[in-house]
């Protein structure tokens, strides 16, 4: 008899059946939320060959995007609080529920909030949340929770408030014939993205720079995407369609332009990684060159000891060559020189000011000197400021430079005197 024909049990039977199943679904739950937790954590989904959890969760689990995205937000919260699985496990707490809990809990209260969720729904949660946060706030808080909000009236539908309302309904116009866009195929797609005041203001000028060609905004989008790309591949992966003569490079980790390029196009712009079970990683984000055959090691960068990796998977086979724990260090001691780099570049400042008042100093006298009046002076010396490294003829070069008339300095630096 198949698992699934369940008129076979007797009706007393049916609710025991059903309580059992809940129980085994709400364990699950909590087994699910557990394990997911646990392995974002440890980032265990890298050696499956994702970059992110969410793609895990779509495409080796086969969530929905909605599933994934809730699951793992309540994951990571189970994952901080530990105590939410049991009530998940007993059906006490549900996948939202957790959700609409983690912008409140806190060590001191997970028991307190598991209590007060147990049966109820999500609406009298959000309700009672609300006046609980407003009650330890201030009294104008409270006032605003026991009050409600108010929904703001749809802005989007569109109604002359000045025409008057027709006395006859049959006075109405006939609602004109619904007309279905044609569009070339694929159809456009639609997307609604909040965009600064900036962001506005360029969008209109780049619209009326193109108004002699196009003034259809997802065209304008479209040239400067196409602009974008082209300068962002030329910096990243050397792409041009006028490659210059091959150059040697700089060092074993220099890795020549028409390598990049050759990388790039056999790995086609993707990464490269294969997870145990076979799925390739496949992301365009956060890509970089990996060396097979490390250069720590006397790899070379060639195109055989070259391929296209995610960060989260050059990470993962750094740490299996050379070590969890060594790549750990590594990184705490780069994140560390990072935090003291501006302390440093400051201390480093205020050893070379006395040094650099002089250098300036004697820069002044030598372009005065030169017949440059002391105003075009002192404006050359201040755009050398930035270079204390630059020895005193170092800085009179670059000084002469500012000064020297040209097409492109012109109009902001002063002539120089006759």
């Amino acid at each position: 008899m198949r698992r699934f024909e369940y008129r076979r049990f007797e009706s007393r039977e049916l609710h025991a059946r059903v309580v059992s199943a809940l129980e085994v679904e709400h364990g699950g739950k909590a087994d699910v939320l557990g394990l997911l937790g646990e392995i974002v954590a440890r980032r265990a989904f890298v050696p499956e060959g994702f970059d992110d959890p969410k793609a895990y969760c779509l495409r080796a689990l086969g969530m929905s995007p909605d599933q994934a995205t809730r699951r793992l937000r309540a994951a990571r919260t189970a994952h901080e609080f530990p105590a939410l699985l049991p009530a998940i496990a007993a059906g006490r707490l549900g996948v939202t529920a957790v959700n609409t809990l983690a912008p409140h809990l806190r060590p001191e209260n997970v028991d307190e909030l598991v209590s007060l969720a147990a049966g109820r729904t999500i609406e009298d949660l959000e309700r009672t949340l609300r006046v609980r946060h407003a009650s330890a706030s201030t009294p104008m808080l409270e006032a605003v929770a026991e009050s409600g909000s108010q929904t703001a009236p749809d802005s989007t539908v569109a109604m002359d408030p000045q025409a008057p309302a027709p006395a006859n309904v049959k006075d109405c116009p006939e609602p004109a014939p619904t007309v279905e866009p044609v569009f070339a195929t694929p159809a456009p797609v639609v997307r609604r993205i909040a965009i600064t005041a900036d962001v506005q203001e360029k969008l209109e000028y780049a619209k009326a720079l193109l108004s002699h060609a196009t003034r259809n905004e997802s065209a304008v989008l479209e040239r400067a995407l196409d602009a974008l790309i082209t300068k962002l591949e030329a910096r990243k992966f050397a792409k041009t369609a006028r490659p210059r003569p091959v150059r040697p490079g700089a060092g074993p980790r220099q890795i020549p332009a028409e390598v990049r390029r050759a990388v790039v196009v056999r790995d086609e712009g993707r990464c490269t990684f294969v997870g145990d079970h076979g799925h390739r990683c496949g992301t365009r984000e956060l890509l970089q060159f990996d060396h097979i055959f490390p250069v720590a090691r006397g790899g070379r960068s060639t195109g055989d000891n070259l391929r296209l990796r995610c960060r989260a998977h050059n990470q993962l086979e750094a740490e299996r060559v050379f070590g969890t724990g060594f790549m750990r260090r590594k990184r705490e001691a780069r994140r560390a020189d990072e935090a003291l780099a501006p302390y440093r570049d400051l201390a480093r400042d205020e050893a070379l000011a006395p040094e650099l008042a002089a250098k300036q100093k004697d820069l002044l006298g030598a372009l005065r000197t030169l017949g440059y009046k002391a105003k075009q002076a002192k404006w050359a010396v201040a755009r050398c400021a930035d270079r204390p490294d630059l020895s005193q003829e170092g800085l009179l070069r670059l000084a002469l430079s500012y000064l020297v008339p040209s097409c492109v300095r012109r109009r902001e630096a002063p002539a120089p005197a006759a």
